[in-house]
């Protein structure tokens, strides 16, 4: 039986353009003083690492399936996670790519199951 996912509505900034507040805050900060400000709740934060690293998922999505609305699904859900537990994420041990990407890989695994 095939699985069946839901397609939500969520913000899907296809143009990866991040909004001038957000951009203008973190444009010449670290991974780490991002992330940081993330888990501390910080909104633009979470902006700032949607925006930036939406595209990136999107494409690297790709290599494990090619239905679209299946990569969007994992990315939307993976973000939804990441908001509702941010004040209990840890400090980020490498990059936040690198750690989205290993997130979003294992996410999109399980779907794919």
């Amino acid at each position: 039986m095939e699985k069946k996912y839901a397609t939500r509505k969520f913000i899907r900034n296809s143009a990866n353009e991040v909004p001038h507040s957000a951009k203008s805050k973190f444009e010449h900060s670290s991974d780490k003083e991002v992330w940081k400000a993330f888990c501390e709740e910080d909104e633009l934060a979470f902006i700032y690492i949607y925006t930036q690293y939406f595209q990136t998922l999107l494409r690297y999505g790709w290599q494990f399936t090619h239905d679209r609305e299946l990569v969007l699904d994992c990315i939307q859900d993976l973000f939804i996670y990441l908001r509702s537990k941010r004040s209990r994420l840890g400090e980020l041990k490498s990059r936040i790519d690198v750690y989205l990407m290993a997130s979003f890989r294992r996410r999109i695994l399980d779907y794919k199951k």
